[in-house]
């Protein structure tokens, strides 16, 4: 993973990032370590970190390891589960939310100039 990112691993980071997000828009990457999809999805958000590093907090959530983690997720802002998967929290909500061949660096770029 990429080193700017935080490893989101905890019930209370979530608390911390809604928190976070009233200052600072919170991107949250979901994925699995052992899908091609996940990988795919990793390198266009990786492309858009590299452009936009220091505007924005990232967070990677690997489910694989953090299922419950990623469960809570899912019940924090109500949406479905899905791998790999992106949200974008602005002010304690869920702003956007894509997964899987919707993970692109134009469109997340479009939707956090929105």
């Amino acid at each position: 993973m990429n080193t700017n990112w935080i490893a989101l691993n905890s019930i209370k980071q979530l608390e911390e990032l809604s928190i976070s997000s009233t200052t600072c828009s919170q991107i949250v990457f979901k994925h699995s370590t052992r899908c091609h999809i996940s990988r795919m999805g990793y390198k266009e958000l990786e492309l858009f970190t590299k452009e936009n590093n220091g505007n924005y907090v990232f967070y990677y959530l690997d489910i694989l390891e953090y299922r419950d983690d990623s469960n809570e997720v899912s019940k924090e802002w109500k949406i479905a589960h899905e791998s790999p998967q992106v949200l974008i929290i602005k002010n304690k909500i869920l702003f956007y939310n894509t997964s899987h061949e919707g993970i692109t660096n134009e469109k997340i770029k479009k939707q956090l100039n929105n």
